[in-house]
Parts: structure tokens; C-alpha cells; sequence
């Protein structure tokens, strides 16, 4: 992930299987700006990588026009400014 970028992380309430796993990630991947979305089914939850000018309300109106409720749990708008955690 680039520096510039932001990363947000999306709860969807509704997704029940892949189908529609995959047509929320379609659905994001097409907002202007987003450059990567991963979408976890079992944690219900979607994380966008975008650059700044993309919004998370942006991101919450188009999961929501699919029928789905989102909020956001996270999000980084500099992630190189986070510190490294080492496990």
C-alpha cells in the first residue's frame, strides 16, 4: 500500500454468502479512487484501501444502496505514521 492511501475498514451487516461477498466487493471496487478491497464473509466486514479523496461515507452509500447496513469500525489515513508492532 502506498503511503498516500487510507485504509478503511467497513462493518456490513446482511452478507450471508459469497454471492454477496462478491457483489459488495464489486460494488466498492468501482468507487472512484479505490485502488484494493478484501472482503471477509465470516468477520462481515470489508476492508478498502483508497486514496484520501475517496470518502468513507462515499463507501457506506454504495453498500448501502445494495440493501446492506455499513459503519465503520477503522480507519488510517496515514498509514506509514502508524507504529510497527512486532509479534
Amino acid at each position: 500500500m502506498h503511503s498516500s492511501n487510507a485504509r478503511t475498514v467497513l462493518v456490513i451487516e446482511g452478507m450471508r454468502s459469497n454471492d454477496c461477498r462478491e457483489i459488495v466487493s464489486e460494488a466498492l471496487e468501482s468507487v472512484d479512487g479505490v485502488t484494493e478491497v478484501y472482503v471477509n464473509l465470516y468477520r462481515i466486514c470489508a476492508t478498502v484501501i483508497h486514496e484520501p479523496r475517496c470518502k468513507a461515507v462515499d463507501l457506506i452509500a454504495v453498500v448501502e444502496s445494495l440493501g446492506y447496513s455499513a459503519v465503520i469500525e477503522a480507519a488510517v489515513f496515514d498509514p506509514a505514521s502508524r507504529p510497527h508492532v512486532s509479534h
